[in-house]
């Protein structure tokens, strides 16, 4: 779902700028439906304890790995052209 842009912040009044009022009002009227209904329909990702566990399962796989490959050496080449 994507929002459009709700109106085109030009100051210039002229015969349309109370048409052009009411749509800008459609508008916002619109955007706030989208996002009550977006906060109402939606499913937070994170708020599933066993969803998180893995992700965080993940990450300190992720930094042993690092830890272990660090240690192996296989950045060496990259920290001598970081310091010279």
């Amino acid at each position: 779902m994507s929002l459009e842009r709700l109106h085109h912040p030009n100051p210039v009044k002229d015969r349309l700028t109370p048409i052009r009022s009411v749509r800008d009002w459609y508008r916002r009227k619109a955007a706030a439906f989208q996002l009550e209904s977006l906060a109402k329909n939606a499913r937070p990702n994170l708020s599933k304890e066993s969803h998180l566990e893995s992700l965080i399962l993940r990450l300190e796989e992720k930094i042993e790995q690092f830890k272990s490959d660090y240690q192996a050496g296989y950045f060496s080449n990259y920290l001598q052209k970081i310091n010279s």
